[in-house]
């Protein structure tokens, strides 16, 4: 999906805390939907996008589920 969209727009992609190339946390406490989905809006901020359309898979769809519950303004379309 990334190399098919980018090319006509930006795609950001993250690893949620403890998957992926991301550092395992040292409190477990973290690991929730809601810090994946604040995780989310941090990588907008970085990016200097206010809002996007949110892409998950597996896991994922929880993840844009919260994200678009607790920012619908940032909440483009889900997909």
């Amino acid at each position: 999906i990334e190399e098919r969209f980018s090319r006509e727009r930006p795609v950001l992609c993250f690893d949620y805390r403890g998957h992926g190339e991301s550092e395992f946390p040292r409190d477990l406490h973290g690991l929730t939907m809601e810090a994946n989905a604040d995780d989310g809006a941090r990588v907008l901020d970085a990016s200097g996008h206010e809002r996007a359309i949110l892409l998950g898979h597996s896991m994922g769809c929880q993840v844009i589920y919260t994200f678009a519950h607790r920012r619908p303004r940032r909440s483009a379309m889900l997909a």
